[in-house]
């Protein structure tokens, strides 16, 4: 009689049905955190910490799932290439956050990246649901699923994340487009560089000096005019135009 020697595989300490269990946990933990992330989105909420939570579990949901046989050198599977994917998304999503600060186009890419790097961790969720759920697999048996119950699945995920990425586009783009100083700004806007403040205080004191001037010139010629007629200073006149209207 043969006997078969039956190898364990061990991966990170952990048996391969742990690991397994322990890396649904985390895309699962990231799937959540990113759906929340994404309804902030249109709200234009800040939400760091889940943010960071969302990154970091999707970054070690593609990592893990590398160390999953049959592994990326030994066999290339469609995994693979979503999860190299996900993670060339993912870093340019940390770097528009955390390098740039989304300032100016940042912004929308690093939306775009995270967005679908979220879409990517859904469409293997579902994947492996069907793989792995007896339910799901008898309607769709063929590995990997192929079956219109699939298909319908993977439509419906997919209009979701295409009709919130419209959203996302509305709540941004929508108050430039209806706001007239997008598009016309104040002038009070353009003087908050520090050269402009000083170019309008320098204009002004000089329009304050001229005035100045313009005024004192005008009294010496009333001065001028009120002597030449023998009336003496406007200190003088004034008393006596007052006695004329009594």
């Amino acid at each position: 009689m043969g006997f078969k020697k039956r190898v364990r595989i061990m991966i990170l300490g952990m048996s391969l049905a742990t690991f397994v269990l322990v890396h649904v946990i985390i895309s699962l933990i990231g799937i959540v955190a990113g759906i929340i992330v994404m309804f902030g989105m249109l709200g234009s909420k800040r939400q760091p910490g889940l943010t960071a939570i969302f990154l970091l579990f999707t970054i070690l949901t593609s990592a893990t799932g590398f160390l999953i046989p049959p592994l990326l050198f030994d066999k290339t599977l469609p995994s693979h290439i979503v999860g190299l994917l996900s993670l060339v998304l993912l870093a340019i999503a940390c770097i528009a956050l955390y390098g740039m600060k989304l300032s100016g186009a940042w912004r929308w890419i690093y939306a775009l990246t995270a967005l679908v790097s979220l879409y990517l961790n859904v469409f293997v969720l579902v994947i492996q649901a069907f793989l792995k759920v007896p339910a799901l697999h008898a309607l769709a048996p063929s590995v990997p699923p192929a079956e219109p119950p699939f298909a319908i699945v993977q439509g419906i995920v997919l209009v979701f994340f295409v009709y919130r990425d419209h959203r996302r586009d509305q709540a941004i783009s929508g108050p430039r487009r209806h706001s007239p100083d997008a598009c016309y700004p104040r002038i009070d806007s353009r003087c908050n560089s520090g050269s402009t403040r000083r170019r309008v205080s320098r204009n002004d004191r000089v329009q304050q000096e001229e005035s100045c001037h313009a005024h004192d010139h005008d009294q010496g010629r009333h001065r001028d005019l009120l002597q030449g007629l023998g009336l003496g200073s406007a200190d003088r006149v004034q008393p006596r135009l007052a006695a004329v209207g009594r």
